[in-house]
């Protein structure tokens, strides 16, 4: 049996991305680029921070849970030294495009930026993360 990790689900969110603007669903898109990079952040938080997937499960019981992991991940870079504003710059342009996409009434109707925001922000932190 194979262990699931959040870099799987990561990596499996963005291919659904990918299905979705080529199924012209690209509303729906934004919000699986957006968590393609969040999944991203968890896994960081267990395999750096020794994180619990409870511990995980207990920030999304607060209207703040992206933003307090956010927090704790800038928290650990932090205590590396890692240079990280480049990288959550893009992902918080990413998270304000998936906040639109999803309540706002516009459809959208290009998701070329996204994608290259979310891949800049994937290899990156991927990276980052095998570094560490």
């Amino acid at each position: 049996m194979t262990v699931n990790t959040f870099e799987d689900k990561s990596d499996k969110s963005f291919e659904s991305a990918e299905l979705l603007v080529k199924n012209s669903h690209k509303n729906s898109s934004i919000h699986s680029y957006y968590y393609s990079c969040f999944q991203l952040l968890n896994h960081f938080l267990i395999v750096h921070c020794r994180f619990t997937e409870r511990d995980i499960k207990e920030f999304s019981r607060t209207k703040e849970s992206h933003n307090d992991v956010i927090s704790e991940v800038k928290k650990k870079l932090d205590e590396e030294e890692v240079n990280y504003i480049k990288r959550f710059s893009e992902l918080n342009l990413i998270k304000k495009e998936r906040v639109k996409a999803d309540y706002g009434m516009a459809f959208v109707t290009d998701t070329e930026d996204t994608k290259k925001k979310t891949m800049f922000f994937r290899e990156q932190f991927k990276s980052l993360i095998n570094d560490i």
